[in-house]
Parts: C-alpha cells; sequence; structure tokens
C-alpha cells in the first residue's frame, strides 16, 4: 500500500468572479509540466446577455455536455436557484469520475448547494474522497466555502 494521501486545494470566489478562469490557468499550468488531468470544468453559455445556462467540459476526453439551463424541460429537471440541472447527466459524470483515479489532478468545477443537499456531483465526490490519492481542486463560492470544508475535507 503506498504511503499517498489525498490532497484538496478549493479556489473560492463570488458569483461570476473568475473561479473558472483561475481554474483554467492553473490547469494550463500543470498541463506544462505533464501531469494528467481529468474532472469536469463548467463553461457559462449566453442567449444574448443573458446567461442561459452551463456546459461542462469533461478533461479526460475534451467532450463537452449541456448541465444546466435556465428553463425547465423533460431533461433539465433539478431546480437549484435560476437554474434547471440534467439529473441524468449527473449521474453519467458521476459514474465517469470513478474511471479517472489514475489522474494526477482532478477538478470538480464546482461543488455548490446541489452538494451540499446530496445531489449533483455529490456521488463522484464521496466517491473521490474515500478512492482518490492525487490531487483534487474543487470549486466553490465564498459564502459556502465553511459548508463545503466542513462536509467534504477532511482535517
Amino acid at each position: 500500500m503506498s504511503g499517498k494521501q489525498l490532497k484538496i486545494e478549493i479556489i473560492s470566489g463570488e458569483v461570476n468572479s473568475g473561479k473558472t478562469t483561475r481554474l483554467i490557468q492553473k490547469i494550463n499550468e500543470l498541463n506544462k509540466q505533464n501531469y494528467r488531468i481529468g474532472g469536469f470544468i463548467s463553461h457559462s453559455i449566453y442567449m444574448g446577455n443573458t446567461k442561459s445556462g452551463y456546459m461542462v467540459q469533461d478533461l479526460s476526453e475534451n467532450n463537452f455536455y449541456h448541465l444546466i439551463h435556465n428553463q425547465q424541460s423533460e431533461i433539465f429537471t433539478i431546480k437549484q436557484g435560476r437554474f434547471f440541472f440534467n439529473e441524468n447527466l449527473f449521474k453519467e459524470l458521476n459514474l465517469r469520475i470513478k474511471l479517472l483515479l489514475d489522474y494526477d489532478y482532478l477538478v470538480i468545477d464546482e461543488i455548490g448547494p446541489l452538494e451540499l443537499n446530496n445531489k449533483g456531483f455529490y456521488d463522484g465526490l464521496i466517491y473521490l474522497l474515500n478512492n482518490y490519492k492525487n490531487n483534487l481542486i474543487l470549486i466553490t463560492r465564498n459564502k459556502l466555502l465553511m459548508d463545503v470544508k466542513n462536509r467534504f475535507v477532511k482535517f
């Protein structure tokens, strides 16, 4: 058994303050050092000047999926704030997380109210906390930082 232990880094900030941009800058630096990076980054979708949802980028395959929309439909069923989330896609992404344990770094953008209520990336995050032994980078909002730390980060 190796002595490696999970290292968790949290990038936090206000809503729309550039958390994902900071994450992408960090990923670019890590890529230059030839680290293997997996996980998920959220990218805003705009219709004109209005944010209409988010795409999630799967870093291991560089695929993009429509995860969040501002209108409810048969696909976007979980309501949180003003957005609706694709529950089936979350299930698929949480299963995918289990295939990423050999990556040097894993990222989840972001951990928020859904995860604090056992939804969204919750199942995948719990799996990583119990099984992953490298570097985990989480994104969250400042107002949720202490809740995320208390719930998911073991000191």
